[in-house]
């Protein structure tokens, strides 16, 4: 069976179905006008293959298994140096590697179909071309008994079709996603379902109970908005599909959670001159603002570091970054903060930055706010030691004014 033609003749939807209807064995590719490709592989039993030529599909797989939290960041990398020697694919290597089990490849690999085919399913134009084959070589070079189960067709068009009914509402909230969304300060409490609590919970509340209920996936991109990350800086730090993405931030919009930030990212200000030449204090207002740009530079720099704010006069630490017990940093912080020499020749504000090993520290202070930024980063592959003293660098003429 030859099927050609072009996306306003035959939708996407029209296509699949028919060569699930067939149970042809062969691959479906299918060309946008802006030139991305998207190809699915089908068997009889259903999908096997989604890939975009857009998108560098081995390494979209092994960062859907360090989000997954099923590799290391290290093995991902470790796996890409092997791969431009050998060309095997990423999958092959992380399995011969055992960085991870044959069952989280498959898992992941199903994500990454899942989000090519829900792609495709919203695209209006472009062309066909529907290739019969014997049968197709996906992930022909995994050890037995990696396989991918295949996907059923009529399953991921029922899921599909939900998504392009509701896409239209959810695009008057994100309509766009270089769209950047802050929290709201939340009227009432906060709780998380549990998977099952939040499978069964639907009209199941009682009246007496007033809190704000999260299903597990709403608290996970709920804890991820922070104001200055667009929706797909978002949705690349997630397992989900870009519907279920902005259909969950739509959901906490609705709640009065969200709200889209159109503030411009901050930037530092400068003293005048009479101020940097006298030494006169800067107004509370700079002040605040390059405190602010400081806290804003450093996270984007090094989403991966565990960043604390400490209050200078109650030894009290607020995590602003990462997973740590709170109660041991602020006196091992203020042990080293006493011997410290400060980079800058100002008394009221100062940076320590420490390099050993494979760790980066930095301290920045200012009295002028009571506060202390700490940034403690694992130095490796992708930010080394130059770069950590770069980004140390930048925050602190945000700092040092």
């Amino acid at each position: 069976m030859a099927l050609e033609g072009t996306l306003k003749d035959f939708s996407p939807f029209d296509i699949m179905e028919l060569i699930d209807f067939k149970q042809k064995t062969g691959l479906l590719f299918v060309t946008a006008p802006e030139g991305e490709t998207i190809t699915l592989g089908f068997e009889k039993k259903g999908l096997v293959l989604a890939q975009s030529s857009t998108k560098k599909n081995d390494l979209q797989l092994g960062n859907i298994l360090v989000r997954a939290g099923k590799i290391t960041e290290a093995n991902r990398d470790k796996a890409l140096e092997m791969q431009k020697g050998t060309l095997d694919r990423l999958g092959f290597i992380f399995a011969r590697e055992k960085y991870c089990t044959e069952k989280d490849i498959c898992e992941s690999l199903r994500i990454q179909i899942k989000r090519v085919f829900f792609t495709l399913l919203r695209w209006s134009e472009g062309i066909y071309i529907f290739e019969p084959r014997e049968s197709i070589d996906y992930f022909h070079e995994f050890i037995k008994p990696v396989f991918v189960q295949p996907l059923s067709v009529k399953g991921l068009m029922m899921e599909g079709a939900l998504m392009i009914d509701e896409w239209p509402m959810v695009e008057k909230v994100v309509k766009s996603l270089d769209m950047v969304f802050r929290r709201l300060p939340a009227k009432q409490e906060i709780k998380t379902l549990t998977e099952e609590a939040a499978f069964d919970f639907e009209g199941s509340a009682t009246k007496n109970d007033t809190a704000i209920h999260l299903t597990p996936d709403e608290k996970i991109l709920y804890d991820l908005i922070d104001g200055r990350q667009s929706v797909s800086s978002i949705l690349e730090k997630t397992l989900f599909s870009e519907f279920t993405c902005c259909k969950i931030i739509f959901d906490l919009v609705k709640k009065d959670l969200l709200e889209e930030n159109k503030e411009s990212p901050l930037e530092v200000s400068p003293p005048s001159k009479k101020d940097a030449a006298s030494g006169d204090v800067l107004s509370d207002e700079i002040v605040r603002k390059n405190w602010e740009a400081a806290r804003v530079l450093v996270q984007r720099a090094l989403p991966e570091a565990l960043i604390l704010e400490i209050t200078l006069s109650q030894k009290k630490a607020t995590l602003l970054q990462g997973e740590t017990d709170l109660e041991q940093w602020p006196d091992l912080i203020m042990a080293i903060y006493q011997e410290a020499k400060p980079l800058g020749n100002r008394s009221d504000v100062g940076v320590f930055e420490y390099v050993a090993d494979e760790v980066g520290i930095a301290l920045f202070w200012d009295h002028r706010t009571d506060y202390m930024l700490v940034v403690v980063s694992a130095l490796n592959g992708s930010i080394g030691a130059s770069r950590f003293r770069a980004h140390v660098a930048t925050v602190t003429r945000c700092v040092i004014v």
